[in-house]
């Protein structure tokens, strides 16, 4: 699914991949119900949750009818399964992303949606926090005023939850079934040339899980390095170069 359907214009779909997130798809959806910006249809695809969480989501699509609650033919094991799910019944202009265990500040769409409104920009992100517990009691993660295709590939600075793209400008993306697919996701869209710009504040709130994906920061370094090689096809020489700025900001982040 990488071409230009049918939208419908200024709707945005939000995509929100699920597994056994019964404790917090509500706070999720609540934050969707409670954007200034009504013109979406929120799609939460359950990848065969063993909780209540589809019995809760369901209870919300039942009373309002721009909720939809679909599953997965069979557990697929990765989030990228489920949110491609959920880009299946997809018809907005507008593409964003919320985890089922995620939480947006109330004007995030309304603040995105009028960035995108410039011909020349595709992507939009934000600012977000990251919290174990409280929303009040979180870290919060900056980004760059805009970043390209060629920045990108010295690691990626937009955070899945705090993007949003324009699908009348690129078409509608599908994630690979691949390690850190959100970062592949934005090289892509990246390359089509339009900008990708960041609002500056916290838009979003990334809940942390000790089984968080991103948790393991050897991994994930791995992965980065398997991007850079066997997705972009970068030449080793660049991609050392690439690689050696990633860890030195990992290393910095972590000693801060």
């Amino acid at each position: 699914m990488d071409n230009k359907p049918t939208y419908i214009p200024g709707l945005v779909s939000i995509i929100t991949p699920m597994y056994n997130a019964g404790a917090f798809i509500a706070q999720a959806i609540e934050s969707v119900l409670s954007q200034t910006y009504t013109n979406w249809e929120m799609i939460i695809a359950d990848d065969c949750s063993t909780d209540n969480g589809f019995a809760i989501a369901s209870s919300y699509a039942s009373e309002n009818p721009k909720i939809k609650v679909v599953k997965t033919d069979s557990n697929t094991g990765c989030p990228a399964g489920a949110r491609n799910r959920s880009l299946a019944e997809a018809s907005g202009q507008y593409i964003a992303f919320l985890d089922a265990d995620d939480i947006w500040g109330k004007n995030k769409l309304e603040k995105q949606v009028a960035a995108l409104k410039d011909p020349e920009v595709a992507l939009v992100y934000s600012y977000y926090s990251k919290f174990t517990d409280h929303i009040n009691e979180s870290r919060l993660i900056t980004a760059p005023a805009f970043t390209t295709y060629s920045s990108m590939l010295y690691g990626s600075v937009i955070g899945c939850l705090t993007a949003i793209y324009d699908a009348s400008k690129v078409g509608v993306k599908q994630f690979e079934k691949s390690h850190h697919e959100d970062y592949i996701l934005w090289l892509t869209i990246l390359k089509d040339r339009y900008k990708a710009i960041c609002i500056p504040e916290v838009l979003a709130y990334y809940r942390v899980g000790e089984s968080s994906v991103s948790s393991n920061k050897l991994q994930s370094a791995k992965w980065y390095w398997d991007i850079l090689r066997g997705h972009e096809r970068i030449s080793f020489p660049r991609a050392c170069v690439y690689f050696a700025s990633y860890m030195f900001k990992s290393v910095i982040k972590y000693l801060k």
